[in-house]
């Protein structure tokens, strides 16, 4: 299977690479910090021949290669001659940004180390410039912070409209709560179907138990205040960089209630636009009809 896109992004150092690249990855490119230019064609022919789907690729090609820098023109035509669909961005910012960015940081600039942090500010970028002039994009980050960059980029590489993923969990408290939730919901509150017979076996999956719930407690409005509250976060969300939330809804058992919400929530969160939902029953397989108490 041949790789998706390939995004080499290169630049000055302390102009935001890695919050790029942090950005790629977590819209599901394949990643490489300070990758030797001459490597560049060998990771993308590695990632498309081990891939069972397309997969794009981004990797971070700068000064601290130092002299493999050079390659870097090659490696691009190289992958160009090969058809790959490749974008060059190149990150820069003012010098007085950098210094600041540097001087909150304390670490140290590659070309810092033998000369003042400006001079080497000023070297590298004089290194530089026959690498910008390979760029399709060059960003210049001087007013942007992380949260801004970000949005940015996926814009430019149209994935303004990113999406934000959503894990919708159930789950038992007899069993423990998630210790990774961003919003947790007790819905132990709800009627138990456990209690009758015939749905003592069933789940939250099973219509009759959804329609018992629904028919014997407040589900209907408890579920909707929570839909309006998690719309209104993930709308938030899109417009601040964060990109994935957990909910998890628990009940007792994990069998029977929370299932039930788990499901409903994530059936409604799904149609917002740019949410993608995902569902986990915890403890569905755990929660039985032999425990002392479910639902």
């Amino acid at each position: 299977m041949p790789v998706g896109r390939v995004f080499v992004v290169t630049g000055q150092s302390g102009s935001g690479k890695s919050c790029v690249l942090d950005a790629l990855e977590d819209q599901g490119f394949f990643t490489v910090d300070n990758l030797p230019a001459p490597m560049l064609p060998a990771l993308a022919s590695l990632v498309g021949g081990r891939s069972s789907e397309e997969r794009d690729v981004a990797a971070v090609v700068d000064a601290r290669s130092e002299a493999l820098l050079t390659e870097l023109p090659s490696a691009i035509r190289a992958l160009r001659d090969q058809g790959v669909r490749l974008t060059v961005l190149f990150m820069e910012a003012s010098e007085e940004t950098l210094i600041r960015r540097y001087r909150f940081t304390r670490r140290r600039h590659p070309f810092g180390f033998k000369e003042s942090l400006l001079d080497g500010i000023r070297a590298e970028r004089q290194m530089l410039h026959a690498v910008r002039q390979l760029a399709d994009l060059v960003i210049d980050t001087t007013r942007f912070d992380a949260a801004e960059l970000k949005r940015h980029v996926l814009s430019l590489i149209d994935k303004g409209k990113e999406s934000v993923d959503v894990l919708v969990t159930s789950f038992g408290f007899k069993y423990g709560n998630p210790a990774d939730a961003d919003f947790l919901f007790d819905v132990r509150f709800l009627a138990n179907p456990y209690y009758e017979p015939e749905l003592k076996d069933k789940s939250g999956l099973d219509e009759p138990v959804r329609q018992y719930i629904f028919e014997r407690s407040p589900a209907n409005e408890f579920l909707c205040s929570c839909y309006d509250l998690l719309a209104s976060i993930l709308h938030v969300c899109h417009n601040s960089g964060k990109n994935y939330i957990h909910v998890a809804l628990g009940c007792t058992g994990g069998r029977h209630r929370s299932v039930f919400a788990a499901e409903w929530l994530a059936e409604r969160l799904s149609q917002l636009p740019g949410v993608t939902v995902n569902v986990n029953h915890r403890d569905l397989k755990r929660g039985s009809g032999s425990e002392l108490i479910s639902g």
